[in-house]
């Protein structure tokens, strides 16, 4: 399996294995670490249990293991505070957003406007598009094909005999 650039680089800058980045970042996570080993590194069934137990110690003994997971736990707890702050990104707030809270949001903003202006025609013209793509529900196409078949054989056009 090849791995992404920026997983490529997490990995080379903080001196660990994939495995041992999947290994913290499952445990930062709050998985068991025997799970997260096992998830990691995968079951080797022809290993001692004893023998898995210590090279998962001496993993997480690793001075670079521990300093990535300090790390990463730092950058969570920051993201978390900031989010029960309510301080949240750009994009963090755009992929919670739904179409009803930002169409909520834009009729709120268009009451504050003077109507008439630019801004108000913009916001108008927001808000018809959002209630459009609400009514437009993107529905799969529907592929199934019906076979319908005769109740006898004998009224069958498929049937040899039938054919004239």
């Amino acid at each position: 399996m090849d791995y992404t650039r920026s997983i490529k680089a997490a990995v080379k800058k903080a001196r660990i294995s994939i495995q041992e980045k999947i290994f913290a970042d499952l445990m930062i996570m709050g998985w068991k670490e025997q799970d997260a080993y096992v998830a990691a590194f995968g079951y080797q069934i022809n290993y001692d249990e004893n023998y898995v137990r210590t090279q998962m110690r001496n993993t997480i003994s690793n001075p670079d293991f521990v300093k990535y997971m300090e790390s990463r736990g730092k950058k969570l707890d920051k993201a978390a505070r900031a989010e029960a702050e309510g301080e949240l990104s750009d994009e963090e707030l755009l992929s919670k957003a739904t179409k009803e809270e930002t169409l909520k949001e834009l009729m709120q903003a268009k009451q504050n406007m003077r109507a008439g202006s630019r801004e108000w025609l913009d916001a108008t013209k927001l808000i018809a598009d959002l209630q459009q793509m609400k009514k437009d529900n993107v529905e799969d196409e529907d592929t199934t094909i019906h076979y319908y078949l005769p109740l006898n054989c004998h009224t069958c056009a498929f049937n040899p005999r039938n054919k004239k």
